[in-house]
């Protein structure tokens, strides 16, 4: 009987998700336009299938919690699919415009952060670049215990300089020039990558990709084959990640890795079986989480050490009971609605959730400040189905802080 209600309920949620992604299919042309509603609903659907997955792929047995699971992220995609009709979606096609001016000052500003986010890498690798291929954790203790608010800052601004930087040198009429100019951000992308930082990875990474497919359209197939090609390679950098890069060719390792339940896509899942277990329960926040958490959040510790801990730290603190152990769980977008407003959030919250990116991706992007702020959101908007609401709204203000300053600076221009 498990059985049975769990492939109907796995049936209607992902009949519901298929229902979500027609919204953003156009027909005839069959292409589908790179908006942040498309992110949000690619990374949502990431996170929320890891049940099927296992099923169909490892036979795992069914139980009341995966029925729970999927029943919160069909309320969830249900809230998504009635937000659509929030605001009439304009399909506005911009015609975004090449950055040109006086760029030098940047040029030599952005390889000057480039070196700084480069030195901080290597001094957690005791500047010994043959450990880059050693194992993430072997170095934990470290990482974990002078990892501050610096590096979550520097992480934001070398993302944001990246950016600015990709747009300026992009419009390098010499191809060889252009080539060599691009060598810093390669060198960093591949330095994260071996180092199995998913998420300094995305965030570094993905909006310098968005910039080059924002004014297209791009044909259903492509965005399949992107999905396909993203499954396993999250989970290739988890293993680099847990037992570094010279373990990738074993394909037990490999393979117990590759289970989403276990796994990066499988954050939500975990959290939510926690809450469910009653291992940890809290008293409703009514919204604390979202209004009081992220202004408290912006104070770095080393000013305001009494700083109350953000709702997904607390989570992972409570749960290890502060053993040697902890390491963060990750969080869930829909586990916080539930926290602060009960499951009967879960569906408005995320019918506002697609009203608040409609009107977004309707926005005229025509200054230069809303140009990169639209771009920089799209690996938060990736991150917030792994970790809590205040944490994302500090890692964008930090990259909207210092995306401000070098536009000010920079007397750039955009040119039609």
């Amino acid at each position: 009987m498990e059985s049975l209600l769990g492939w109907v309920l796995s049936f209607i949620h992902i009949f519901l998700i298929i229902v979500s992604f027609l919204f953003f299919y156009r027909y005839p042309s069959k292409k589908i336009k790179v908006t942040l509603s498309l992110f949000f609903l690619i990374s949502f659907t990431l996170y929320s299938i890891p049940v099927e997955f296992s099923k169909i792929v490892y036979n795992n047995p069914w139980t009341s919690f995966d029925h729970y699971f999927i029943s919160l992220n069909i309320l969830a995609i249900l809230g998504f699919i009635l937000g659509n009709y929030s605001i009439k979606n304009r399909n506005l096609d911009f015609n975004f415009r090449i950055i040109t001016g006086n760029s030098n000052l940047i040029i030599l500003l952005s390889l000057f952060i480039f070196a700084l986010f480069l030195e901080r890498q290597l001094y957690y690798l005791d500047y010994n670049l043959l450990n880059i291929f050693k194992a993430y954790l072997i170095e934990s203790d470290k990482f974990e215990n002078e990892k501050s608010t610096l590096d979550v800052i520097l992480l934001s601004i070398t993302s944001a300089t990246a950016l600015f930087y990709y747009l300026i040198i992009r419009n390098f009429n010499n191809k060889k020039l252009f080539f060599l100019s691009l060598m810093p951000i390669l060198i960093i992308a591949f330095f994260l990558l071996v180092r199995g930082g998913r998420n300094p990875f995305v965030i570094f990474t993905l909006p310098l990709i968005i910039s080059e497919f924002i004014n297209r359209k791009i044909s259903l197939k492509y965005i399949l084959i992107a999905i396909l090609i993203l499954f396993p390679l999250t989970h290739f950098i988890a293993v680099v990640r847990g037992y570094g890069f010279e373990k990738i060719l074993e394909y037990s390792t490999f393979n117990a890795n590759y289970n989403p339940v276990d796994s990066e896509f499988g954050a939500p899942y975990r959290v939510l079986k926690i809450y469910y277990e009653g291992v940890i329960n809290y008293p409703l926040q009514y919204g604390k989480t979202y209004i009081f958490d992220p202004i408290i959040n912006l104070f770095p510790r080393e000013i305001f050490p009494s700083r109350p801990l953000t709702i997904a730290t607390r989570f992972s603190i409570d749960y290890f009971m502060n053993s040697k152990e902890m390491f963060g769980l990750g969080f869930s977008p829909i586990l916080e609605i539930i926290l602060n407003f009960t499951i009967l959030g879960i569906l408005p919250f995320f019918c506002l959730i697609r009203y608040i990116l409609l009107r977004l991706d309707n926005m005229v992007l025509e200054t230069k400040f809303k140009y990169f702020g639209y771009l920089l959101l799209f690996p938060i908007i990736i991150n917030y189905q792994r970790i809590d609401f205040a944490v994302c709204v500090k890692l964008y203000l930090i990259e909207l802080f210092w995306i401000a300053g070098l536009v000010y600076i920079s007397r750039l221009k955009f040119k039609i």
